[in-house]
């Protein structure tokens, strides 16, 4: 195993550790198509993840991008990408990513983290 790889997964075993199990809703459309006049049917995907969730820090807050309320989302990699506009539902309640980002040394994703808002 790599050492990103160990990295992965050290990661995903202090999550499991002291975090919470949440989910990653991603909105996709399913139907619709240039020759269909129909809009398509809203089709969201559900992923379960290990994730910690706690208030950002007040050093943080600017009042334009990050708020206060909102949220730093750490969450384990995944086999999807995380988005803004995406939806976490975690014991903090239903939020959305307005700011997705992600850990990444070398190109090799460790665990995302991002800003949620309620």
């Amino acid at each position: 195993m790599s050492f990103y790889g160990e990295m992965v997964t050290e990661t995903a075993n202090v999550l499991q550790e002291l975090g919470q199990i949440g989910q990653i809703v991603k909105d996709g459309i399913s139907g619709g198509s240039p020759s269909d006049t129909t809009p398509g049917t809203p089709s969201p995907t559900t992923t379960d993840a290990r994730m910690v969730v706690f208030p950002v820090a007040t050093r943080r807050i600017d009042g334009t991008n990050i708020k206060a309320g909102d949220f730093q989302v750490i969450v384990e990699a995944l086999g999807i990408t995380i988005e803004a506009d995406d939806t976490v539902i975690c014991t903090e309640g239903t939020l959305k990513v307005v700011h997705p980002g992600k850990i990444a040394p070398a190109g090799t994703v460790v665990a995302y983290d991002m800003i949620a808002r309620g």
